[in-house]
Parts: structure tokens; C-alpha cells; sequence
């Protein structure tokens, strides 16, 4: 059953394209945004979310000295 929606013509244009940038139609991208189950997989935020943050946590990545502050944010020149 489809449901009538007023949709202003700049908004379905935005819409089209941001699903053609990522090679779904617009009733997918439309699925993916309100996280609804749709057949594709690969446009499935929370996991690539965790993929990044997996990605992320692989670098190499030097900690910040305890005594670490705003100050040596904004005023490192002293």
C-alpha cells in the first residue's frame, strides 16, 4: 500500500542524488535512512560505523601526556 506524501521538488532532487551517489534507488536510501531492513547491506550505518572505529583503533596512535589541557590546545606558543 503506498502512502500519498507532498514532497517539494529540491528535496526529491537532493534525495535522487544523494541515492545515485550511492547506487540506490531512492526507496533504498530512503530504507537506509530510517534504518529499515531493504536487501542491501552494504548501506548499513551502524556497521559501518564500527567498521571505522575498528579501523581507527588499528593505527597507531600516540596518547596525550597526563597533564594534557585546553591550554596547550590554545596557547602552545608560550
Amino acid at each position: 500500500m503506498q502512502s500519498p506524501l507532498e514532497i517539494q521538488p529540491e528535496t526529491a532532487e537532493t534525495l535522487a542524488a544523494q541515492a545515485q551517489e550511492r547506487g540506490l534507488s531512492i526507496d533504498e536510501y530512503l530504507k537506509s535512512l530510517l534504518g529499515l531492513p531493504n536487501g542491501n547491506e552494504s548501506v548499513s550505518a551502524p556497521e559501518e560505523f564500527k567498521a571505522a572505529m575498528e579501523s581507527l583503533a588499528e593505527q597507531d596512535v600516540k596518547p596525550l601526556p597526563r597533564d594534557f589541557s585546553r591550554d596547550d590546545i590554545y596557547f602552545s606558543e608560550r
